[in-house]
């Protein structure tokens, strides 16, 4: 237990406590020094061992140095956190849609220009399609059918309105491009 940092060992002594008394196995990671006062990500499972009567007689675990996983887990958050911020400084959002699935993943921003409440989640292909302005939706479908064929990269003006307040018309410069698998065919859009 000295091995995990400070802030950390309530933390770990909880989880053992719990394995060892209510036998509640755990996962976990933790932020650890090494012997040689190194400081280490590890990944730490705990799963309860029971004898014949259901009593919890020892803690069989497993522990993984995940410091690099860890490391490039947090640059990944810093570079997401600046795009969030960029994007939000240059008032612009980013989006992909899945053509399988037909999921569509919307940054915060894109919550922000049109907007939507981020709780009730991204709208779908149709609901968002709705929004745009009659005399535009033609050239809207036109464009974004011609990229779900080739994937070619494309660039868009064209009239929304807020979900919330269709009388708010808000003009937009979309630019999208689709995603190619191995055989050539698009498989999202974004």
């Amino acid at each position: 237990i000295n091995y995990y940092a400070p802030h950390e060992r309530d933390r770990i002594m909880s989880c053992l406590e719990k394995c060892i008394q209510e036998g509640i196995p755990y996962e976990s990671d933790f932020e650890f020094i090494s012997a040689k006062g190194i400081k280490k990500w590890v990944h730490a499972k705990g799963f309860p061992d029971f004898d014949i009567h259901g009593k919890v007689i020892s803690v069989i675990g497993t522990f993984q140095d995940v410091t690099i996983q860890k490391s490039l887990e947090n640059q990944l958050i810093s570079k997401n956190q600046d795009l969030e911020e960029a994007q939000s400084i240059s008032k612009m959002g980013s989006w992909s849609f899945d053509i399988k699935t037909e999921k569509i993943s919307w940054s915060k921003q894109m919550f922000q220009m049109f907007p939507e409440k981020i709780e009730d989640g991204e709208p779908t292909f149709e609901k968002h399609k709705s929004t745009i302005h009659p005399d535009d939706v033609d050239h809207w479908e036109k464009t974004v059918a011609k990229c779900f064929e080739d994937g070619k990269p494309y660039k868009l003006l064209f009239r929304t309105h807020k979900l919330h307040n269709p009388k708010e018309v808000v003009w937009v410069e979309a630019v999208g491009k689709g995603t190619l698998n191995e055989k050539g065919e698009v498989i999202s859009l974004s």
